[in-house]
């Protein structure tokens, strides 16, 4: 941390915050993630860390242009770190607060995130809590899709081996809510209400608590504006399915959602180069525009938070697989 000058705080989850770093030997930008150990041990989420470090090197290693760029990892006896690529735009659910996307600005960041998901699954991987906070935007108006804390892997059939309870309530598809075996499926229900949420500025399960919206989730019908076009409902339709083997993608993986009539004007192997334009560039005045980023959260203090005590010899062990590299 000594190499680095801490600017704002940009993100903060249930076990992570997310600062804003410049570089005193190069003056480059970063986005650290901070995971504190003890936090972890106590949510037994000891493993997230481990998980989101397979995904994030995974996807260097091909160089996957729609999910968040790892630099490195480091550790000190209270926490772990990841070292980011830094993305101005903000997340999709800053924007979204702002008014509905247009169809062309929701088909455009759907098909980037449904190419994040491909990678993700053909690799063993489900994100399982897939959401508009998820997903930041470049300056140039692509996505990158973040945090995956609670991801699962080795998931390389149509149910794998987890039952976990993980993730944002109203994201999660309905097996999951129900404690039974799941797959890949549960991204592709996650991937339809991130779908519905663009394209509406609403959620399609609504309750005045989360037991409402459990409720929703099991049994209610969303609502369909008459302004959403038909292939779209059509295909927001199809990924929320109750039964998972009859999901869209089920059967056959993101190859289904990319077939829909939704994206038949998607050029898929340029869509992946990424040599086409974003619908929407986020404004950034400059290097050091946070404007796109809640002031709740960038007016918190980015400096390190103290820890309680100290961690005995068998916790640190838990945290013995995690690397320490940087480049």
């Amino acid at each position: 941390m000594d190499q680095f000058r801490l600017l704002a705080t940009i993100g903060k989850g249930n076990f992570a915050k997310v600062v804003l770093l410049e570089s005193k030997s190069n003056n480059q930008l970063y986005a650290i993630k901070q995971l504190k150990k003890e936090s972890l041990i106590q949510n037994n989420e000891v493993k997230g860390p481990k998980i989101e470090n397979s995904v994030l090197r995974k996807a260097r290693e091909h160089d996957h242009p729609f999910i968040a760029g790892l630099l490195g990892t480091f550790y000190s006896k209270e926490r772990l770190f990841f070292i980011l690529e830094y993305y101005p735009g903000g997340d999709l659910s800053y924007h979204i607060q702002r008014g509905q996307f247009d169809v062309a600005r929701s088909r455009f960041y759907a098909a980037e995130v449904c190419m994040a998901l491909k990678f993700m699954h053909e690799n063993g991987f489900i994100h399982r809590s897939l959401q508009l906070d998820n997903i930041l935007l470049t300056a140039e108006g692509h996505i990158k899709v973040i945090d995956f804390i609670a991801s699962a892997e080795g998931i390389h059939d149509h149910y794998g081996l987890t039952t976990s309870f993980r993730g944002t309530i109203e994201f999660m598809a309905p097996e999951m809510l129900l404690d039974k075996p799941y797959g890949r499926a549960v991204d592709w229900w996650a991937f339809g209400i991130i779908l519905y949420q663009m394209m509406t500025a609403q959620s399609p399960f609504n309750g005045r608590d989360q037991d409402d919206v459990y409720d929703a989730i099991l049994t209610a019908e969303p609502p369909y504006p008459e302004y959403l076009p038909s292939d779209a409902v059509d295909l927001i339709r199809k990924l929320l399915v109750r039964k998972p083997e009859e999901r869209l993608g089920y059967q056959k993986g993101a190859e289904e959602i990319m077939d829909q009539v939704l994206f038949n004007l998607i050029d898929w192997e340029a869509l992946y180069k990424k040599e086409v334009t974003s619908p929407f560039r986020p404004t950034i005045k400059d290097r050091n525009d946070l404007s796109n980023f809640d002031t709740e959260i960038t007016s918190t203090d980015p400096r390190l938070t103290p820890v309680k005590s100290a961690l005995s010899p068998a916790e640190q062990e838990q945290f013995r697989d995690f690397p320490f590299s940087y480049t």
